[in-house]
């Protein structure tokens, strides 16, 4: 009996999509063409500063980003993220390079947002309010389980993070809103 490694096709399939990965973070100068939310490319170059060239393909376009953004891999193989010359998560670009299924998008991500962190040892669950931009939480919702149990709570620490961001930071879901605060 042989003892070489079986190769899969699902096997394959990964390692296209990581090279896809790869791809799109050494060229470092495109994006996805579909932006979430559906904003326009005038209204994200005046956000932003990210210049838009001609189209790459049916998936990308070519772009010149501001000095000292960058895209960076995550660790999975169909996300990257546009970070900002401070650091800061800018967008979540999602691409898989899968033969039968190529597609992606650009996520621009709201300064603020509601984040839940995840303790799986202890089966439970933070609600917090991030701020993107340094990468940091801002406001703690608090804990609930994970399981069938915590979900009323989680329903209730979701909502009251929300309720806090609407307060605070009004217009939190444009995601152009309060980055050059």
């Amino acid at each position: 009996m042989p003892t070489d490694k079986i190769i899969t096709p699902a096997v394959l399939i990964v390692a296209q999509e990581a090279a896809g990965q790869r791809m799109l973070v050494e060229n470092g100068a495109m994006l996805p063409k579909r932006f979430m939310p559906d904003v326009t490319r005038e209204q994200v170059t005046t956000a932003t500063g990210i210049v838009f060239h001609e189209d790459h393909d049916e998936v990308f376009v070519n772009v010149t980003l501001p000095q000292h953004w960058e895209i960076v891999a995550t660790d999975h193989n169909m996300w990257t993220t546009l970070l900002d010359e401070q650091g800061g998560q800018r967008a979540r670009i999602f691409y898989k390079a899968a033969f039968y299924d190529r597609n992606g998008y650009t996520s621009f991500c709201q300064r603020y947002e509601v984040f839940v962190a995840y303790n799986d040892a202890q089966e439970t669950r933070t609600i917090y309010v991030r701020d993107n931009k340094f990468n940091k939480l801002v406001y703690e919702a608090g804990m609930c389980f994970s399981n069938a149990k915590g979900y009323k709570e989680y329903d209730r620490l979701q909502d009251q993070a929300v309720d806090w961001l609407k307060r605070n930071y009004p217009d939190f879901r444009e995601p152009f809103a309060y980055w050059s605060a």
